[in-house]
């Protein structure tokens, strides 16, 4: 998606939308402005698996939000 590590770490899943017939992911890009990227297909299911209906942080670690220097690791 071209979305930064940060990016995708501060994502909610109220931040998962439609448009256009696309499923999209809007986020905080740098300078604090808002942008929505669409989803792949294959990217949307995926996501849609890894989530199983909950709601919150999009990106998990040991049950809190996924961390920029986490993902690194």
């Amino acid at each position: 998606t071209g979305v930064r590590v940060s990016e995708a770490c501060n994502a909610t899943t109220s931040d998962l939308g439609m448009a256009r017939g696309h499923h999209t992911l809007t986020v905080v890009r740098k300078g604090g402005k808002r942008q929505r990227i669409p989803l792949i297909p294959d990217a949307w299911a995926d996501l849609d698996a890894y989530l199983a209906g909950r709601a919150g942080p999009l990106f998990l670690s040991k049950r809190v939000r996924l961390y920029r220097q986490e993902a690194y690791r």
